[in-house]
């Protein structure tokens, strides 16, 4: 997918994660679902990106970047009974 000029959804209760002078933003809810989406903002196109997603959706996370370079999604609220999470 190329990029595009807004994030694909509308979001809140995201986390967020610097990666490689990008911004990655992962999870949250529109509303109306919780999203398993993951974008980042690449400043050379000026546009967001759709990455590959999470396995479940989840709210209120939190996130953060290893000594790995991968980025790990922490807790939060969702996955199939929508109840807090215990997992990364």
């Amino acid at each position: 997918m190329g990029p595009s000029f807004g994030l694909q959804s509308v979001r809140s209760g995201f986390g967020t994660v610097v990666l490689n002078q990008e911004i990655v933003v992962i999870g949250g809810n529109d509303g109306d679902f919780i999203l398993n989406t993951v974008e980042k903002y690449n400043k050379s196109s000026g546009g967001w990106q759709r990455l590959e997603s999470l396995n479940e959706g989840r709210d209120e996370l939190a996130a953060t970047v290893g000594r790995d370079g991968k980025i790990y999604a922490i807790g939060g609220f969702g996955g199939p009974d929508n109840t807090c999470l215990k997992s990364v």
